[in-house]
């Protein structure tokens, strides 16, 4: 029996670019009285905003064949919140 394929390839065994992310959370917490506290909290996601490319195009038929032809849509973000609380 003749095996219908690309060449001796197994599957899966392409990988793509890897990536690395650098989240970053800073807070305080003031206390207004002895009851009542406010926490400013600010959070960042990606803070180093590097690029996280896709992975490369696996059609053979393709002009683009294993190229990378774009990043990921996770630009760098961030958040500011206050928290209230009451020691009860």
């Amino acid at each position: 029996m003749t095996r219908i394929g690309y060449g001796t390839v197994g599957r899966n065994s392409l990988y793509g670019p890897g990536s690395v992310n650098l989240d970053f959370s800073l807070f305080r917490t003031f206390n207004l009285t002895e009851r009542l506290n406010l926490q400013f909290r600010a959070d960042a996601a990606n803070l180093s905003n590097s690029p996280h490319f896709k992975n490369p195009s696996g059609d053979i038929t393709s002009a683009d064949f294993l190229t990378i032809t774009g990043a990921k849509d996770d630009e760098r973000q961030f958040r500011l919140g206050f928290d209230s609380r009451s020691d009860d």
